[in-house]
């Protein structure tokens, strides 16, 4: 987990440890998400929707308050925090029409459900995997075997290695 904040001195980038009973797994959906045609429906969206900005600032304040309990290292405080955040992205997904969240994470997102466990879209184009997050890795194991028995592919990924602990520049530098 990184905490990215922009300020007038410039992007700053804070590795946060990972909980230690915070259980996750990286599941692969169907399809991965078109990030320029996303950007793009995003950018009309912003211009034609009155409340475009009321959502995206609900979603910052949302970010800002699960970096602040993931430093606390609260596992259930963590998971209401990502349920947050990801219920927002999929408002913001339907609000939108992007449709980046197509290609399997509604159904991921409810075969988590019942399993008890959070399932997060996560990657480049914000879709492009989903990060299960569980404070009881039994649960998370029944989701990994549902899930592959419906094609959702577990992904080998070690979390929390190779982030850096600071990194600093110009404002906007190394954003897209």
């Amino acid at each position: 987990m990184i905490g990215f904040k922009r300020n007038e001195k410039g992007a700053r980038i804070v590795r946060l440890d990972w909980p230690g009973n915070l259980h996750a797994a990286v599941l692969q959906p169907h399809k991965s998400a078109s990030t320029v045609s996303h950007v793009t429906r995003f950018e009309q969206w912003q211009r034609d929707d009155a409340n475009a900005e009321a959502l995206l600032k609900s979603m910052r304040a949302d970010s800002r308050v699960l970096v602040s309990v993931w430093r606390e290292g609260d596992e259930t405080a963590i998971i209401d925090a990502m349920q947050m955040l990801t219920d927002r992205m999929f408002e913001l997904d339907e609000r939108a029409k992007l449709g980046y969240l197509a290609g399997g994470h509604v159904e991921l997102r409810a075969l988590g459900a019942k399993h008890g466990v959070l399932v997060k879209p996560c990657g480049a184009g914000g879709g492009d995997i989903g990060i299960a997050v569980s404070d009881d890795a039994d649960r998370l194991a029944a989701l990994i075997a549902a899930a592959d028995e419906v094609g959702f592919q577990k992904m080998s990924v070690t979390l929390g290695v190779a982030v850096p602990k600071v990194v600093q520049g110009p404002a906007g530098e190394g954003q897209s």
